[in-house]
């Protein structure tokens, strides 16, 4: 058990990235700003991130002009690859409506994928990234040996305090939901999702994408983002743990969105 306790905590330790830059001109402190008041109901579809399910998003605070749906994971096929998860995913999404995107890490990737083949009036990724240049080199380490391959599932499953550290839980109350997360999440979900994170391929940047990530997000290194907003100490959780600030950011981005037209075309 000592080697594969080592390697797990390996799993945890992202490489260096160097000295920290300077804050983009896009960059949040302190939320506090007025958002246009909209008297017309919009879908904003949220998918959350890896195993995870809509309590991530528990403390944004919205215009309730938007009707709020929450996209639930479900198990994939075996032998599935992205592409066609996405398109059973998809199921969940009414199209014949105009609606916004809105994806938490890996649903963010998802969010990307789906943005191929169905056309949201915007993307918006929160602690996530658009193309496989925003993978750490770890990540990017850790497919080329497929050193996840190694871990068996049920560890996945069990092994909190990597995980308390690796997603920036501090509170006892974020320890309780990433705990309440794994336990929740099926073996089957959490292997393969794990699998399509270090291994996605993607290239391509939808045209109407947005992005907020923090500066101290330990899964995806912010200075690899591109961010449009950067939430000053916001860790992978920020969704949840910095709610009050990023609320501000995403009500005045979706109150930019121009509902009646239609979407940008990729």
């Amino acid at each position: 058990m000592k080697p594969l306790f080592i390697l797990l905590m390996a799993f945890s330790v992202p490489f260096s990235t160097g000295a920290e830059p300077k804050l983009p001109v896009g960059y949040y402190d302190v939320a506090a700003r007025k958002i246009p008041e909209m008297h017309i109901t919009r879908n904003v579809y949220f998918i959350s991130g890896l195993a995870a399910d809509e309590r991530l998003f528990e403390n944004l605070a919205l215009p309730t002009t938007y009707k709020i749906h929450h996209v639930k994971w479900i198990d994939p096929l075996k032998h599935e690859d992205l592409e066609s998860y996405c398109h059973r995913l998809a199921a969940q999404i009414d199209t014949t409506a105009p609606f916004v995107l809105v994806g938490m890490s890996f649903g963010g990737m998802v969010a990307v994928e789906l943005n191929k083949f169905l056309k949201p009036q915007q993307t918006i990724l929160i602690s996530s990234i658009a193309t496989r240049n925003g993978l750490s080199g770890f990540l990017k380490t850790v497919d080329l040996l497929h050193l996840h391959k190694l871990v068996p599932g049920f560890i996945y499953k069990n092994f909190y305090p990597a995980a308390h550290w690796f997603f920036n839980a501090h509170t006892k109350a974020q320890k309780k939901l990433v705990k309440s997360f794994m336990e929740k999440a099926s073996r089957t979900l959490l292997v393969w999702s794990i699998d399509q994170v270090v291994g996605w391929r993607n290239e391509f940047i939808p045209k109407n994408i947005f992005i907020i990530n923090g500066s101290a997000d330990r899964v995806f290194p912010h200075k690899r983002t591109n961010a449009n907003v950067l939430i000053k100490d916001g860790g992978h959780m920020m969704v949840h743990s910095k709610a009050a600030e990023i609320s501000p950011v995403l009500a005045t981005q979706l109150a930019k969105v121009k509902w009646q037209e239609a979407p940008v075309t990729n």
